[in-house]
């Protein structure tokens, strides 16, 4: 969960050109408060520009990382190519450059590719990179793996923050504490950028519906959707509790607007589950097909869902939750 503060100087930038403020109406409920911010609509259009001027400007690893920034916050699969492509450019490039195999590793960690991400690191420590900056990229996957004892040593070498204390519990198993440091973190927040605010209640919504408390979770997404509209994840997980909870109409209602601006099959694939729609049924199928081509690690536990349910291969759903699974290997 850590990796996405990678960018979020960057995203604060992004979104501080404009006045527009928003808090969010889920706040006055059982969600923790935060400071208001920037429009997340005006937030998200200077992101898109910042992208551009930095293809403009060749500025490689601050693209990379906008580039990922926008493909986990609003579902695109093809920003996560364009990143992953060059950062392997970078490599090439300058084979000797301890940056350019953390800025690859950092892109194969957030794809899923534990393995070749660790490697990246070691090599980018070889070259002169300290143990203390690569700690936080380790520390992500120790704790992906459930190796809370690794993740918690990788903790030590940083200066400790809420986030990070917050992603450690939440390995361990201790969600209750994993929410206060949440909850402290947004209390901490300052600056007026609607992503951090809207990661942070996403990752309490994640921990209140883990604890069983669905009307925290529900209000929680809700917040992060509010601060950052089409928050791909956000909604998601919300169109899903509320699919859960009976509130049908509302759930797919939330995912058809995401279906015009995300290449995540899931959304075709939820929505043909829950309707039927033989046509979103074949998009979700061609989907999860291409990227099970491309990024199987990535997507493996959500094309594994959806084989087993609106796809009907169990075995090929069986296959998936296996390389999931070896690819989440604790020992």
């Amino acid at each position: 969960m850590l990796r996405i503060h990678i960018v979020l100087c960057l995203l604060a930038a992004a979104a501080c050109s404009s006045r527009s403020t928003t808090r969010s109406s889920a706040e006055s409920g059982a969600v923790a408060q935060a400071p208001i911010t920037t429009s997340g609509a005006i937030a998200r259009r200077n992101l898109d520009a910042r992208i551009a001027g930095l293809e403009r400007a060749g500025r490689r690893a601050a693209l990379v990382d906008l580039l990922l920034a926008r493909a986990e916050f609003f579902g695109s699969f093809a920003d996560y190519d364009r990143a992953l492509n060059s950062a392997e450019d970078g490599v090439e490039l300058a084979p000797d450059d301890a940056a350019a195999y953390q800025l690859r590793g950092r892109v194969r960690s957030r794809l899923h590719r534990w393995d070749e991400a660790l490697a990246d690191f070691d090599r980018a420590e070889q070259l002169g990179d300290t143990a203390a900056a690569l700690a936080p990229h380790r520390a992500a996957i120790m704790e992906a793996r459930g190796r809370v004892a690794q993740a918690r040593t990788q903790r030590a070498l940083t200066t400790p923050s809420p986030t990070g204390r917050a992603a450690l519990a939440r390995a361990a198993g201790n969600r209750v504490h994993a929410v206060e440091q949440y909850e402290d973190a947004l209390r901490r927040h300052r600056g007026v950028s609607p992503f951090p605010v809207a990661w942070l209640y996403m990752q309490l919504g994640l921990l209140h519906e883990e604890l069983g408390d669905d009307a925290t979770a529900r209000a929680s997404y809700q917040a992060a959707v509010e601060r950052l509209p089409g928050y791909h994840a956000a909604t998601v997980h919300l169109a899903e509790l509320e699919h859960r909870i009976g509130a049908n109409g509302d759930a797919a209602a939330r995912l058809r607007p995401l279906l015009e601006v995300s290449d995540d099959p899931e959304i075709a694939g939820h929505l043909a589950a829950w309707t039927g729609d033989a046509e979103l049924l074949a998009r979700a199928t061609a989907g999860f097909s291409d990227l099970e081509q491309r990024h199987q690690l990535a997507i493996a536990h959500h094309a594994a869902e959806f084989w087993r349910n609106a796809g009907a291969d169990p075995q090929r759903a069986q296959r998936l939750t296996a390389i999931d699974a070896a690819n989440r290997r604790p020992d």
